[in-house]
């Protein structure tokens, strides 16, 4: 499965990066969600990861949720663009120096679900 509404110059054919990856897991779709939407958790499973705060005070993200945080030293500000419980989690960011979109999807399996990650980039720092 791969993000078929990908804005327009961020998609795949557009973008001077992108990258999928993914993995199955013996967790339920649920799970991951959960997981995944606890931005404020995400520096105790990623390490590069640093800073998140939700512009809302919240620690989950939903629907339109904007937000800040930084990956590898890189500050981003970024925005939930899709907000599918269980199945599809995307969002925008950027700065200066780059323009991302990145999405999550959940894949149901007998054993748990298939995670898989999908991400564009453009701009000078990739």
């Amino acid at each position: 499965m791969t993000m078929t509404s990908w804005p327009p110059s961020l998609s795949p054919t557009n973008s001077s990066v992108y990258v999928s990856n993914e993995k199955a897991v013996s967790a339920t779709p649920a799970g991951v969600w959960e997981v995944l939407i606890n931005a404020a958790g995400w520096p105790g499973w990623y390490g590069p990861i640093r800073n998140v705060r939700l512009e809302d005070g919240d620690v989950n993200l939903n629907p339109g949720t904007r937000f800040r945080w930084s990956i590898s030293r890189q500050p981003l500000s970024s925005q939930v663009r899709v907000f599918e419980p269980t199945a599809q989690l995307a969002w925008e960011s950027r700065n200066p120096l780059i323009r991302t979109f990145h999405v999550w999807h959940l894949l149901p399996t007998a054993t748990g679900c298939t995670v898989m990650s999908e991400e564009c980039q453009r701009g000078p720092f990739p």
